[in-house]
């Protein structure tokens, strides 16, 4: 998705502004990625459906980290015992958090949820790309 969003900004971007372009897909990426993606916000994120459909279509984080931090879970059966009391009340955190927002039904562990998503985001965003690279700086083309 990352990938789809410097597709996105180089095909839309003007002609005379290209030079700029790493630097504005670097900011979408540290902005969507990062700050919207942050696991210990997914609870204020995910209590309106508004911010949460927001932040499913703009935050990649929000579903590749639930994806791969519960099946890693999964995969090593890392159990209560295994963990601190502070460690414990992050996972409980977390899960708590996360299952306020849209998952697959019977995806407990978000896998196929996330890989859903962000198939879904990053074709959108390659098409849109596509459609800038038609319609834009046309006097340019050949």
């Amino acid at each position: 998705v990352a990938s789809g969003w410097g597709y996105f900004v180089s095909c839309w971007l003007p002609f005379e502004h290209v030079p700029l372009g790493p630097f504005v897909s670097t900011l979408l990426c540290f902005v969507f990625g990062g700050i919207l993606g942050l696991p210990n916000e997914m609870s204020t994120y995910l209590a309106t459906p508004l911010c949460e459909i927001v932040v499913g279509i703009l935050a990649f984080t929000r579903w590749g980290v639930p994806m791969n931090f519960f099946q890693y879970l999964k995969e090593t059966d890392v159990g209560a015992a295994y963990m601190s009391t502070f460690e414990r009340f992050l996972y409980n955190s977390a899960l708590q958090d996360y299952r306020l927002g849209w998952h697959l039904p019977g995806d407990d562990d978000y896998f196929w949820t996330g890989v859903l998503s962000l198939t879904t985001v990053g074709t959108v965003l390659r098409i849109l790309a596509f459609v800038g690279l038609c319609n834009t700086n046309r006097e340019k083309q050949a």
